[in-house]
């Protein structure tokens, strides 16, 4: 439904004020639907699109995904980060605080990491990205675009995921990861239990790094997990228009 450090969200909620049939991955972000609409018609909770197949998805064999991206076969972190859009200017204390703990954490694990999108000051990220990367070629692996086949397969074969994007929330119960979701751009969101939250410090990111390390894999389930979410809105659509 809606992160509150996010830019868009202004633009989510016209586009709910505007819509006639909400279709919404949780019981909880239904009911935000219904409060800010004032009206709980129309709302069907048929869970996240982007799990609804999770169940018949086969990840490429871990020696050709390796090959493909060039990554060392030893344990490793997926790791994104982007850039918090209604902090600006703390953005570039995020990203030096960011670095110092790749930095420590890359000497107890490998670390892949997705680059950085286009949001307003991404640049100062991919900067210290760029910086860490220097030196460790053996144990930094920077990638510009896995895309969804390739993204999806990177997290099959990682140990846990660390950084502040959605799909730490939204998929990595469903690969039965742990996440280390760090700062507030995906604060507002609803979490299942494999979610370790923690601050833009180093020393708090490793606090809560080392605590999904003894983890191992996550158990539980995935709140946004709900089967045939497509066929689902097709069929409310046909019914409803």
């Amino acid at each position: 439904m809606r992160t509150i450090q996010a830019t868009d969200n202004i633009y989510r909620h016209q586009i709910s004020l505007a819509a006639k049939i909400h279709f919404t991955s949780t019981n909880k972000f239904k009911s935000r639907v219904a409060d800010l609409i004032e009206s709980d018609q129309h709302i069907f909770n048929v869970g996240s699109l982007s799990i609804s197949n999770i169940k018949d998805f086969i990840p490429i064999k871990k020696e050709e995904f390796l090959l493909k991206f060039k990554i060392v076969n030893k344990p490793y972190c997926l790791i994104t980060f982007h850039p918090e859009t209604n902090a600006f200017e703390e953005n570039r204390v995020f990203a030096i605080e960011m670095k110092r703990a790749l930095e420590q954490l890359s000497k107890q694990i490998n670390l892949v990491i997705t680059m950085p999108n286009a949001d307003t000051m991404g640049s100062v990220y991919r900067e210290q990205l760029l910086l860490l990367k220097e030196g460790k070629e053996e144990k930094v692996f920077l990638i510009e675009n896995f895309g969804k086949e390739n993204y999806f397969s990177a997290m099959y074969y990682s140990k846990f995921l660390l950084g502040n994007t959605s799909s730490g929330i939204i998929e990595a119960a469903s690969f039965k990861k742990y996440v280390v979701n760090v700062g507030r751009r995906q604060e507002g969101r609803a979490q299942s239990k494999n979610i370790v939250n923690t601050s833009f410090k180093c020393a708090e990111i490793l606090k809560a790094m080392n605590r999904c390390i003894k983890f191992g894999e996550y158990k539980g389930g995935n709140i946004y997990f709900k089967e045939h979410t497509a066929k689902k809105i097709v069929k409310v659509i046909k019914k409803e228009i």
